[in-house]
This record gives C-alpha cells, structure tokens and sequence, in this order.
C-alpha cells in the first residue's frame, strides 16, 4: 500500500475521506477533549456525514484513533515527520495529563468524576 497524502506538512492528522465509512470508532478513543476528529453534515457523502479533523492543534500524536481505524483511512503524522504549529497552552497541558490519566479519554467538560 502506497504511502497516504497530505494536505499540508503541518497536519498531526488527517483522513482519507474515500476510505472512511463513518463507523466512529475513532471518536472516542481519542484522549484529548476537546477531541481533535469529529462528525461534519456532508451532503456529498451517501453517509449524510463525514469525519474531519475539527481541532488539529490538540492533537498529541497518540496514534490511537490510527490504530482503531478497520478502513485505515486515518493517518497520525510521525513526531520526525512533522513539522510542529506553536503549541496552544490546552493542548500542552493535555499532552501532560494523558499519560497521568492511564491513556485513557479526558472527561467531557460537564461529566462528573
């Protein structure tokens, strides 16, 4: 299998929306919160929806929504491979705390612990 294209060298994450069968799968595992892929309304799609890449400048290069993919139609840029955009303070701090949580997702704004 050839290698995926990017859009940009910058991006820490993107989809190959032909690939994607909107299974959401990857939604969840992602740690970050907010999390970095989401559902978007595309008319275009026989889905009715479509995965996108809504907040890259969270995204901590955990490979796990990689990982969970069956279609493989994400791909998580390798930290060699990218070339960073300034950090923003949430994604540093979340960064931090993902490894301090076990791995697992941050709670959603609102959920109780």
């Amino acid at each position: 299998m050839s290698e995926p294209q990017k859009t940009e060298q910058k991006d820490p994450v993107w989809v190959i929306k032909e690939r994607c069968k909107v299974c959401e799968k990857c939604i969840p595992v992602c740690p970050t919160e907010p999390k970095v892929l989401a559902l978007e309304t595309d008319k275009t799609s026989i889905y009715g929806q479509m995965l996108s890449v809504v907040r890259p400048d969270l995204c901590i290069n955990c490979f796990k929504c990689e990982n969970v993919c069956p279609d493989f139609a994400i791909f998580v840029a390798k930290k060699k491979d990218r070339i960073f955009p300034k950090r923003t303070k949430d994604a540093a701090g979340q960064q931090s705390i993902v490894p301090e949580n076990n791995e697992q997702p941050l709670p959603e704004e609102g959920d109780k612990q």
